[in-house]
């Protein structure tokens, strides 16, 4: 069952779905990864408008998609951001979403700024989406030894 933790989604024996998926087979976990990029792509879209011209704009433009099982978004703690001063994406990021007290990142915000408010209100549909996806994936694949690995 999907839960809403303030970080995001919380989704309770993700690990042992995991495992039985992988389990299965390649062409399970590459069909997999194949839909949750494109979950995370669709979430950056998101991410991207919701951020407020300026150091919000910068922190966002950090973020990748990493190729995994769920939909994953990041930045690369060094990615060079473009902002005055040479702030690295790592620098960046947390300034620019929670405040800091610096005039520069505007009043400090406990919830978040762009990123954490975008999770909140997409991510509970995201992780729908994700599940939909292995739903569709089992149907097609789903055989005898996956039942046993699923019972282990």
């Amino acid at each position: 069952m999907a839960t809403k933790r303030d970080t995001g989604i919380h989704v309770e024996n993700a690990n042992l779905l995991l495992r039985t998926l992988n389990k299965m087979g390649d062409n399970v976990s590459n069909d997999l990864r194949d839909s949750s990029t494109i979950l995370a792509e669709s979430f950056l879209g998101d991410l991207v408008p919701a951020a407020k011209p300026g150091q919000q704009s910068a922190a966002a433009a950090a973020f990748k998609v990493y190729r995994d099982r769920v939909p994953k978004v990041g930045f690369p703690g060094r990615k060079a951001t473009g902002v005055s001063g040479g702030a690295r994406a790592g620098e960046l990021f947390y300034g620019a979403e929670f405040g800091s007290g610096d005039f520069r990142f505007g009043p400090s915000k406990r919830d978040g700024n762009f990123f954490y408010p975008t999770l909140r209100s997409e991510g509970e549909g995201y992780a729908l989406e994700w599940f939909d996806d292995i739903t569709r994936t089992m149907e097609t694949t789903w055989d005898k030894a996956a039942a046993r690995a699923a019972a282990s």
